[in-house]
């Protein structure tokens, strides 16, 4: 709530900034702030019930009182006003807490101990140009807050060094009871290290759902392995980071029994990468049950997270896929001649979600859509079902590499197009025969392969000989490789302040600031934003230049349904 200068121009009526992105630069500064606690703001506070915190969380979290109705705020002499969430000090202060910079500008932590214990300087010396004077932030030079004087800054707008917030700070005509609420809820934020983090080590897990092919697990577990020992080795002299691997048994309604299981015999900071197909839903919905931050699995098809916090993905996958057919066929298929699009499916599978994603997708196109589902995928069983297509009809192919080795004794279909998922059927690498590739197109959620290519030859390979590892599936490899790499530049942010809304705030709002983090992964960039769960949000279009050979050629651009 206690905010330092002005901030530009944007769409939050108080922030005046949909996202704020630190500058690289002043990292230096959140070193310059260093909180060190006279005392333990929770123990000196008043006894607050459960209840009453409840209360406080609402309001900072969602602009909603005690009695239900909307929070409000305004700034006093230029009117500007807002109600309910609009209103809410998680969009500045974030859900941690801790704040946010944007250039020069501030919005300072709110956490317990900031406000309730001593906020003092480091000692370290500050370089400053000749000529130019170092200015303090009044916040730091503050002496701590009570229940008093942060009602009079709610309120009023001043400090308790009489200092007067500037006009970015919203002033809050809070009543007693709800003023008592939200003083209570600061009082516990952020105040205890969550969980996994100790004196000597930093605990994390990655998940592995059950049926993994045993030299992708391995060649997984060892890019997580080499990477923690490299870059927080146990004999460092400083914390180590210890990896435990949580291998799933059994159907997917008992995962979230077995993942309590293992974090209760062992606390985690975080879930980091991981290895599954299709099904994730346990997993996601188990990091947001426990607030424990889940970054980066590698997946056929990601769950939807767009509503929640606490999971990242590189990618929907197949699911991404079929938004980018959906939007490739809303717009061409009057071109092309389109009146149908059938769908060649295996029941229960990733593709099974991707067909009924894109059927969904197009139901207000007018265009008909239909599965054709398979129970084996067998060659008399995929011949029946396209012996009855036309050249009006799209064939959208949502099946694996196994799997396509059934269509060597299988003659392509005469239709007006055939197109097959790239993530499911291994890209460039895919076993199409010749006739399928010569009428094919493919939906490459990928970078471009010349691209791709040389981020690997320079970023992963030496990397992965330096470490003996050996396995084909270089996406696989570079992904792992840069989820582990994004996970340790994120904890080095947060510089000793171990909160898991800290950690999932530093990967969604500096992504710029990753540097080269997530150079070996395969997609054309890493791209994150507040709210947003998914670094990739496209693919192309692509088809093999000759069907003899692996070679691909652009049909239609990057496109971002």
């Amino acid at each position: 709530m206690i905010l330092e200068k002005s901030a530009p121009t944007g769409a939050h009526p108080f922030c005046r900034s949909a996202h704020l992105v630190m500058r690289i630069g002043l990292t230096i500064m959140i070193g310059v702030v260093a909180f060190k606690p006279t005392s333990d703001p929770l123990a000196e506070a008043p006894l607050a019930t459960a209840e009453l915190i409840e209360i406080g969380r609402r309001i900072y979290e969602v602009g909603t009182l005690g009695s239900g109705e909307p929070l409000r705020a305004n700034r006093g002499d230029d009117g500007i006003a807002a109600s309910g969430l609009a209103a809410a000090c998680i969009n500045c202060h974030q859900r941690s807490g801790f704040g946010l910079f944007e250039a020069t500008n501030l919005v300072p932590p709110i956490t317990g101990p900031s406000l309730f214990s001593n906020a003092q300087t480091s000692a370290s010396s500050r370089r400053q140009a000749k000529g130019m004077e170092h200015q303090q932030f009044s916040f730091l030079e503050r002496s701590p807050y009570d229940e008093l004087s942060l009602a009079t800054a709610l309120r009023d707008g001043v400090s308790p060094s009489g200092h007067r917030f500037q006009y970015l700070m919203p002033r809050y005509p809070l009543n007693d009871n709800d003023m008592s609420a939200l003083i209570a809820y600061l009082r516990q934020l952020s105040s205890r290290p969550a969980p996994g983090i100790d004196a000597t080590a930093a605990h994390f897990a990655t998940v592995i759902a059950p049926q993994q092919d045993a030299a992708r697990k391995q060649a997984f577990i060892q890019v997580l392995q080499n990477c923690f020992q490299e870059r927080h080795p146990p004999d460092a002299g400083s914390r180590a980071w210890q990896l435990l691997v949580w291998e799933l048994t059994g159907s997917p309604n008992t995962w979230d029994a077995q993942l309590r299981t293992r974090l209760a015999e062992q606390p985690v900071f975080a879930l980091i990468s991981g290895l599954g197909s299709e099904e994730w839903e346990p997993v996601h919905r188990f990091s947001e049950m426990e607030k424990l931050p889940s970054l980066f699995p590698n997946l056929d098809a990601a769950p939807p997270a767009d509503q929640d916090f606490y999971s990242f993905y590189f990618s929907k996958g197949v699911l991404l896929e079929a938004e980018v057919l959906g939007q490739y066929f809303a717009e061409n298929s009057r071109a092309l001649g389109l009146t149908r699009v059938v769908q060649l499916v295996l029941a229960d599978s990733a593709g099974a979600k991707a067909a009924g994603a894109l059927h969904n997708l197009l139901k207000q196109q007018p265009i008909a859509v239909e599965e054709r589902v398979l129970a084996e995928a067998t060659a008399n069983e995929i011949r029946a079902q396209l012996s009855t297509l036309t050249r009006a009809d799209a064939l959208v192919v949502w099946l694996t590499r196994s799997q396509l080795e059934t269509l060597k004794s299988v003659p392509p279909p005469a239709v007006g197009q055939i197109v097959f998922s790239g993530w499911l059927s291994g890209l460039e690498k895919a076993p199409i025969p010749p006739g399928w590739k010569d009428i094919g197109r493919m939906v490459y959620p990928v970078d471009a392969p010349q691209r791709r290519d040389v981020r690997m030859q320079f970023n992963l390979r030496p990397w992965l000989s330096k470490h003996s590892i050996e396995y084909g599936d270089e996406i696989l490899l570079g992904n792992t490789l840069a989820a582990c790499n994004l996970l340790s530049e994120a904890m080095s942010r947060l510089r000793g302040s171990y909160f898991r809304d800290y950690l999932i705030e530093m990967v969604q709002n500096y992504p710029a600031g990753m540097g080269n983090a997530p150079a070996p992964q395969a997609f054309p960039r890493f791209v994150l934003g507040p709210g947003q769960r998914y670094s990739s949000k496209g693919a192309y279009i692509v088809k093999f230049k000759d069907p003899q050979s692996s070679e691909l050629e652009l049909v239609h651009d990057w496109l971002v349904p």
